[in-house]
């Protein structure tokens, strides 16, 4: 794994920590939590949404990946949304920031 995926991988799980916790995931807290200056967070991620995407997507199982029925698919998310309490408060948060999630999976 090369430094800027290590990179990326810390700040992926340091938005993970945060959807966790009771704390609303910022670039600000994201950052402080990740280590990285604000510069190295927008070098792997153009927005919030997009860290918070990333961060999603490692609670779905890969097979996601494969799944071309949209109803299978809205299952999986409503599923593994239901496991965690904590990240369907972000999901709901941050509903602007997915809709292009639904709109890449569905479309």
């Amino acid at each position: 794994m090369t430094k800027g995926e290590q990179t990326r991988q810390k700040i992926i799980e340091a938005t993970v920590a945060l959807m966790l916790s009771d704390t609303r995931a910022s670039v600000s807290h994201i950052i402080k939590q990740a280590h990285v200056s604000r510069t190295t967070f927008y070098r792997h991620f153009p927005s919030l949404g997009d860290a918070i995407l990333a961060a999603t997507l490692t609670r779905f199982p890969t097979s996601y990946q494969s799944i071309t029925d949209p109803a299978e698919l809205l299952e999986l998310v409503i599923n593994t949304l239901d496991q965690d309490l904590a990240f369907f408060v972000h999901f709901s948060v941050y509903k602007e920031e997915f809709d292009f999630l639904f709109k890449q999976l569905f479309f």
